[in-house]
C-alpha cells in the first residue's frame, strides 16, 4: 500500500508491504515504491498510453515469477510513462534538495554505523512480529 506521489510528503513517506513469497515481495516493493514516486498502474490515470498488456512493473497485477514464467524484460522494468511520473514527481516537489540541520548529524552517524538487522535485536524482531510472549533463543 503506497500513497501516489507521497514521497515528499512528511506524512505518506512510507509504502507497507507485507508478503510471504519472499522473492514476490521484491517485486511488491518496486511496484509499491512506484506509486510512492507518482506512477499509476500503467493503462489507468496518468499512464493511459502505456499498455498494461506489456506488463511492465506497474501492471494492476503484481505477477510471481516462475522458472515456468515466460521471459520478459518489462516484468523487471517501468513503463516510459511510469519514469515520466517519477521525473514530474520528484522535478515539481522540494523534497530532494539538502536541507541541511534537518536531522541530528550525532543520531545519524551512530544509525549509519549500525548493520542492516542490527537496528533490532533478534529478540525484539521477536516481540514486534510476534507479540510480547515471544523471544528470541539463539
Amino acid at each position: 500500500v503506497s500513497p501516489i506521489a507521497g514521497v515528499c510528503d512528511e506524512v505518506d513517506q512510507v509504502s507497507l508491504i507485507q508478503s510471504k513469497h519472499y522473492f514476490r515481495t521484491v517485486i511488491t516493493a518496486t511496484h509499491e515504491l512506484g506509486h510512492n514516486l507518482g506512477a499509476h498502474h500503467d493503462g489507468t490515470s496518468n499512464a493511459k498510453e502505456c499498455n498494461p498488456d506489456e506488463r511492465f512493473i506497474m501492471h494492476h497485477r503484481v505477477y510471481n515469477l516462475e522458472a515456468t514464467t515466460p521471459y520478459s524484460r518489462n516484468g523487471w522494468l517501468f513503463s516510459k510513462c511510469s519514469v515520466e511520473s517519477f521525473k514530474k514527481t520528484l522535478l515539481s516537489k522540494d523534497c530532494v534538495k539538502v536541507h541541511g540541520s534537518v536531522y541530528d548529524r550525532g543520531e545519524w552517524m551512530m544509525f549509519m554505523k549500525k548493520e542492516a538487522g542490527d537496528v533490532f535485536t533478534p529478540s525484539m524482531q521477536c516481540y514486534i512480529i510476534h507479540g510480547p510472549h515471544f523471544v528470541h533463543f539463539g
